[in-house]
């Protein structure tokens, strides 16, 4: 079968099965996905050691490496669900702690600066889930997404990912959508985790030089807008998460502009590897960010991992 038959049947089939089967499969499919010696396991095994310090061969990986491929399970059922998901089920799923400062306010104080904001994420946790919540708050938004092959693949992973409040466009149209979403006063959503156009800035990543993408940097220099990491954090059982936004320091140019890029990229990069280095069994990356033969440097402080549902 094709991938957008595969992906079309999955939609269908999520949108039959009660949510807890579906994703009780899910978990079970991430498990043996998890177990099999593909090209995406070695990936996220190179990643991980990496962050954790440790060699790709090691059995301390295997954990981390069954939570991921659980994770990125429970990520498409929340993609496929995406017009069955009830603003009752993102309640439930999604914990607003009032005993936390989660960044929520200073988000919405930026927003409401008029100048936009430019929100950096990463392929980290329950990043379905996370637009449904923002969505859900009335949040504008514009998400450049990596266009698929076929067309029709894309035309329905663009259908699945619009809210009444989102703009979905190719990431290939450039920076222009994101621009005009800005100077209209809304968010522009990134991940900037990984560059997939080979043309990204060198940056120190986990104590080795990594490409990470340009565009945030790029937009919060020409216009002024605020950068702002947002994730979504495990929060107990049932599979329940935690939004939090963390607005970066103001960006401001202080020499040439490539220079200028380069230094807001790595703040970027410095704050992505905060929260991967603490949970890195959220971090959903299946390409590999750094070349094979880097050493990896051993990093402390990162949580173990749990199960997703």
């Amino acid at each position: 079968m094709s991938p957008l038959g595969l992906f079309a049947a999955g939609v269908r089939l999520a949108e039959w099965l009660p949510a807890p089967p579906l994703y009780a499969l899910a978990q079970a499919a991430g498990w043996v996905l998890s177990a099999l010696p593909t090209g995406s396991q070695r990936h996220v095994r190179h990643n991980l050691a990496r962050v954790l310090g440790v060699a790709p061969d090691s059995p301390t990986l295997r954990p981390y490496v069954r939570g991921i491929f659980r994770l990125q399970a429970a990520n498409y059922v929340d993609l496929f669900r995406a017009r069955r998901i009830t603003p009752q089920e993102v309640t439930t799923r999604v914990v607003q702690g009032i005993d936390r400062d989660d960044g929520w306010a200073a988000f919405q104080r930026a927003l409401g600066e008029g100048r936009g904001l430019v929100l950096v994420t990463a392929h980290f946790g329950r990043f379905e889930m996370m637009s449904h919540y923002l969505a859900q708050r009335g949040v504008r938004l514009t998400l450049p997404v990596e266009r698929l092959q076929p067309p029709a693949l894309f035309d329905l992973v663009c259908r699945l990912r619009c809210r009444p409040s989102f703009t979905v466009v190719p990431a290939d149209l450039g920076l222009r959508p994101c621009l005009r979403a800005l100077q209209r006063g809304e968010v522009v959503a990134l991940f900037a985790d990984r560059d997939a156009t080979g043309q990204g800035v060198p940056v120190s990543f986990f104590g080795a030089v990594a490409r990470l993408p340009h565009g945030p940097a790029l937009l919060a220099l020409r216009t002024g807008a605020p950068l702002f990491v947002g994730f979504t954090l495990p929060d107990g059982p049932g599979g329940r998460i935690r939004p939090v936004f963390e607005p970066l320091p103001p960006i401001e140019r202080a020499g040439e502009a490539s220079a200028d890029v380069q230094r807001t990229t790595q703040l970027i990069a410095t704050a992505l590897e905060r929260y991967i280095r603490r949970y890195p069994h959220q971090w959903v990356m299946f390409h590999h960010i750094w070349p094979e033969q880097t050493p990896a440097m051993p990093v402390c402080g990162a949580q173990a991992p749990s199960g997703v549902s």
